[in-house]
């Protein structure tokens, strides 16, 4: 039987057809995540949670300003213009006051469904309504005036570092505490030292032991930014310095560090 060999153009056919059986698998792979919107992971995420404190001692905290809290953070989160973001965002407001489990409002930007075949438009009207809320929802917290009886610093702190730790919305997390520090409740009353600040130091120990009786902080908070804002006028400098000093050293405790500073950026 006389053996024929194929013709070139049918072995041209035939490779490139191999070609694209091996190619086409690869090309689904890359194309899969765009089409099924490219799912945003928690690491492109970002979520803060955010205490005002409302107590009478907080009056001398020169920040009390709600149109300056909201221009923090539309500057923390790169929104501070007509710019957008794709990355999913999650604030929450509470008032430091007289209630040891303060209300949380949660204003919420969910992630983009993707960057290539996202519509812009509709991704920037979103960024636009989510600022609108946020400006709102910080007017409302603060529209408290500065004079509740006491002022529940502790439990708030411990409250929502547990929540942002067991949180999945994001690896970005961060807890701003805009506060004098004067924990004033049933677990301590920092104003009593005003003028006994040697006194106040040497209690720390017993204070930090009385407090975690009451709610214990979480043991690794190194993957949480903690930041605390306050501006102490005349003759409160020193017992909110100590104050200032009292919580680092509360929160280094556990393995985390608390950024302290004097004012907001603007």
């Amino acid at each position: 039987m006389k053996h024929v060999n194929p013709k070139p153009k049918t072995l041209k056919r035939a490779a490139k057809y191999r070609f694209l059986i091996l190619v086409f698998p690869v090309f689904l792979l890359l194309l899969g995540p765009i089409f099924s919107g490219c799912k945003k992971s928690p690491s492109d995420n970002i979520e803060y949670s955010i205490g005002i404190d409302r107590s009478g001692s907080s009056r001398i905290n020169a920040m009390d300003s709600s149109d300056k809290v909201y221009a923090y953070l539309i500057r923390a989160l790169n929104i501070s213009g007509n710019e957008f973001t794709n990355k999913g965002i999650k604030i929450n407001l509470f008032r430091v006051g007289n209630s040891a489990r303060p209300v949380i409002t949660t204003v919420t930007l969910p992630p983009s469904n993707g960057w290539i075949f996202s519509n812009t438009n509709k991704r920037k009207k979103e960024t636009a309504q989510f600022k609108k809320k946020l400006k709102a929802t910080i007017e409302e917290v603060m529209n408290v005036e500065a004079n509740q009886s006491t002022s529940q610093i502790y439990h708030a702190l411990c409250f929502q570092l547990h929540a942002l730790k067991s949180s999945t919305f994001s690896t970005d997390k961060r807890l701003i505490l805009l506060s004098d520090g004067l924990e004033s409740s049933e677990l301590a009353n920092f104003v009593s030292y005003i003028d006994k600040i040697k006194q106040f130091k040497e209690s720390f120990p017993d204070l930090r032991k009385k407090m975690a009786e009451n709610c214990t902080l979480p043991d690794d908070l190194s993957d949480i930014t903690i930041q605390m804002f306050n501006s102490p006028g005349l003759g409160a400098t020193e017992i909110v310095l100590a104050c200032d000093t009292y919580w680092s050293e509360l929160v280094a405790a556990h393995n985390g560090k608390i950024s302290i500073f004097p004012n907001l950026p603007q």
